[in-house]
């Protein structure tokens, strides 16, 4: 039976958390719990008498405790939380990776006349002005943002309930994924691109004006000439398909001569729609447009959608290899519509699989098993197989992301198999797959880390489910080795004659190893054709 996702009420004191989860309850017919109510039955004393007794600290570590129990439930219950329940990062974002979290807004003003009528239940806001009511809020406001949906608790009980349960049907219905980032938190939707325009202008602040880039290959996707046509672009690029061989500082530079030369200003928005090339290079330029617009993206590759789409790496590749001129800047919105893969070759929806395998494979081992378990419906390129675990794919790097956007420590990871992938992807000129060849260094990596003393059935079970995607299992006779050195020696995460490498001893975890150079090549030499 599948899990049902708890739902999770939270926001500032005051907001309508309480009211709201006993109408969700009803109306839902699922249980109903209150954090501050169990906190006061557990601890057998009114829930200020805990936080006088304990502490903020104390009485935060208790919460703590009983929030993730509610996170772990699977009967799909509603959780009034308590106004700071959900402060701590790294709690937030089991949150939202295995709950649905619904904040609830409230102006200071309105949250105040709340609080004066009812003080005795507010026991850090005890004699509390509107001022600081306001101050708090403002304290708390990124982590209040980081959210699946957020609900306006102005109106009757009545009106906000009907907006909790539209918000739910629509990230039910959508799938929807939080990459919870404070002040940058966005959501990644599977849904029609023929809603893209509404969601565009649905912005805050609302666009200017839309700058759409494209790739000539997927104009005759469904949906893409209406999503395009909607969106009433002020400008359009439209790329020629090759991939990386568009991803320069010319391609990004066509982008900037179309925003500039349609007067576009700092609240316009740049439109990604199209495989990883073009939203790494329309992210990219966005970043550095009038130093930092908005850019949102609809990939319509498997890779795209599970990797290149969401997490903020925007770049360009350079003669001397690849991703080596980019920076870090979010999108405001990823949209995913999976019916563009239909127009896809079989061997590209094969490729992209190579990163769903890698975030399963670094993260979370559930995930693994479940793609083991329907890799043949993959390796056909099956869109219905391909559907049920991309969501599951971006929720797992939305978590790792979450943690480290900026690449500082676990979101390295997500370079599983991409060191001497991208080395030989670059040595082949790109003419390789991006996936074929992340495949391949998956292979060499998982051969690494049993020559360090992990376990060969680590090794054998990532190689064998890269078999059954029916993946690249050797390199290309024509391949020239040493522009791979070359490409190795030239690595982001190369330090002196070694390079940072993910190596995964377990399945659902990752170590991060230094790697000699010559040992990489060895590793990549038993990849040869035998």
């Amino acid at each position: 039976m599948p899990r049902r996702k708890p739902i999770l009420l939270w926001g500032p004191p005051a907001a309508g958390k309480s009211a709201l989860s006993l109408a969700l309850s009803r109306t839902l017919q699922r249980p109903r719990h209150d954090t501050d109510d169990e906190i006061a039955r557990r601890e057998g004393a009114p829930v200020r008498e805990v936080f006088l007794r304990e502490r903020e600290w104390g009485f935060r570590q208790i919460e703590s405790r009983l929030v993730r129990e509610m996170i772990d439930s699977d009967d799909g219950r509603v959780v009034s939380l308590g106004g700071g329940a959900l402060l701590d990062p790294a709690l937030r974002r089991s949150a939202l990776d295995r709950a649905w979290v619904l904040a609830l807004d409230a102006s200071p003003k309105e949250l105040f006349s709340r609080i004066a009528r009812e003080p005795e239940s507010r026991p850090l806001l005890q004699g509390a002005d509107e001022s600081r009511v306001a101050a708090l809020i403002a304290q708390r406001g990124s982590a209040y943002l980081e959210a699946h949906a957020r609900i306006d608790s102005a109106g009757s009980p009545e009106t906000v309930l009907a907006r909790a349960l539209d918000a739910l049907d629509v990230l039910e219905r959508e799938r929807v994924v939080a990459v919870g980032l404070g002040e940058r938190t966005y959501t990644v939707r599977f849904a029609a691109l023929d809603s893209l325009a509404d969601r565009a202008a649905a912005l805050s602040p609302a666009p200017s004006a839309t700058l759409v880039a494209t790739d000539r290959n997927v104009l005759g996707a469904p949906g893409v000439s209406t999503a395009i046509h909607a969106l009433s672009p002020r400008a359009t690029v439209v790329y020629d398909g090759h991939g990386d061989h568009e991803k320069t500082v010319q391609g990004v530079s066509r982008l900037w001569d179309a925003a500039l030369g349609a007067a576009l200003d700092r609240r316009a928005v740049l439109c990604a729609i199209g495989g990883g090339a073009v939203s790494d290079l329309t992210g990219f330029a966005a970043s550095t447009l009038l130093r930092g617009v908005r850019f949102i993206t609809a990939p319509t590759t498997v890779l795209s959608m599970a990797d290149a789409s969401v997490g903020g790496k925007t770049g360009v590749d350079h003669a001397l290899g690849k991703n080596l001129i980019g920076s870090f800047h979010q999108p405001s919105l990823v949209l995913c519509d999976t019916r563009t893969l239909e127009t896809l070759p079989l061997s590209e929806r094969r490729s992209g699989l190579a990163e769903v395998a890698k975030i399963a494979a670094i993260a979370d081992e559930g995930l693994f098993s479940a793609i083991e378990s329907d890799a043949a419906a993959l390796a056909r390129g099956d869109i219905a197989a391909i559907d049920r675990w991309l969501p599951d794919a971006v929720r797992v790097k939305a978590r790792v992301v979450a943690e480290d956007e900026r690449e500082e420590g676990g979101r390295a990871a997500l370079n599983f198999g991409h060191t001497l992938g991208h080395a030989i992807e670059s040595a082949s000129g790109y003419s390789l797959a991006h996936g074929h060849c992340v495949a391949l260094g998956m292979r060499a990596a998982a051969r690494i880390a049993t020559a360090r003393g992990a376990s060969p059935h680590v090794s054998e079970r990532i190689e064998a489910l890269l078999d059954r995607l029916e993946l690249p299992q050797s390199l290309p006779a024509a391949l020239d080795r040493a522009a791979v050195k070359d490409a190795l020696g030239r690595d982001k995460k190369r330090a002196d004659n070694s390079l940072r490498f993910v190596l995964c001893h377990k399945i659902g975890s990752f170590e991060l190893s230094a790697v000699p150079l010559d040992a990489a090549m060895d590793a990549l030499a038993t990849l040869e054709r035998t």
